[in-house]
């Protein structure tokens, strides 16, 4: 009897490999789908533009990211007026429209972009300030999202807690 348990083991040994290769893959599959997903991988530390509550810029392409920052909405509480969130400003040297580009995340989502004008003076603040290239991060808040007249959703918005750049 323990020898046919034995040999019944044997036979599903190759579908437990299987298993176990499968299972295997998916997680290092998964662990590099996370650090692409993070931007702050290899960079040390971030630094923190000063909260100002000033909320000043706007960013641009929002249209296209509604998804993402309707997700972000979502983890917060609907009745939450006035939600800060926290920004990740990212400097996209290989952006195929714009080598300038910087690219806004909320929640590890993308949100919008910094208008071209902003981007570039952006960049100018950070070589200023010696961190050019280097990821930041700064205080966002939404704007739209409201129900409107007709039953339909207003639009989000995305506003920086950001000094206008010259």
């Amino acid at each position: 009897s323990a020898l046919f348990q034995f040999r019944r083991m044997i036979e599903y040994l190759p579908l437990i490999i299987v298993v176990a290769l499968i299972v295997l893959a998916f997680r290092a599959m998964r662990r590099k789908l996370d650090g692409l997903k993070n931007p702050l991988l290899g960079q040390t530390s971030v630094y923190k533009w000063p909260e100002l509550g000033l909320f000043e810029v706007d960013i641009v392409g929002e249209s296209h990211y509604q998804k993402n920052i309707s997700a972000s909405v979502k983890e917060r509480d609907k009745d939450e007026t006035d939600a800060i969130y926290q920004a990740i400003l990212i400097p996209e040297d290989g952006n195929q429209y714009d080598d300038k580009a910087v690219r806004v995340d909320i929640d590890s989502l993308t949100v919008g972009y910094l208008d071209r004008d902003t981007a570039r003076s952006f960049r100018r603040r950070l070589s200023k300030l010696k961190i050019a290239g280097q990821i930041t991060s700064c205080q966002a808040t939404l704007k739209g999202g409201h129900m409107l007249r007709d039953r339909s959703k207003a639009s989000y918005g995305v506003m920086l807690d950001l000094k206008e750049f010259e």
